[in-house]
């Protein structure tokens, strides 16, 4: 892969679509990265197509931050 190394746990920025996306397993058997947007939609993408994102390692969107808080009791 050329883009960002992919680990699971990590939020990348598309910076194309301007979408977030949270890595949530990555298999190597299967070639596909299994990822979660900033909405909680979740989605396969095969290493072919992850390779073709303008893709930046990124901090957790804010928005993301802000509804975990929501869930968890928080202000």
């Amino acid at each position: 892969m050329n883009g960002p190394k992919v680990r699971v746990g990590d939020w990348y920025l598309d910076r194309d679509q301007h979408d977030f996306l949270y890595v949530i397993d990555v298999d190597e058997e299967e070639g596909v990265i299994d990822v979660r947007d900033e909405y909680g939609d979740i989605d396969e993408i095969d290493f072919a197509e992850w390779e073709t994102k303008n893709l930046v390692l990124c901090s957790t969107p804010r928005e993301w931050k802000e509804t975990e808080d929501d869930e968890l009791g928080g202000d």
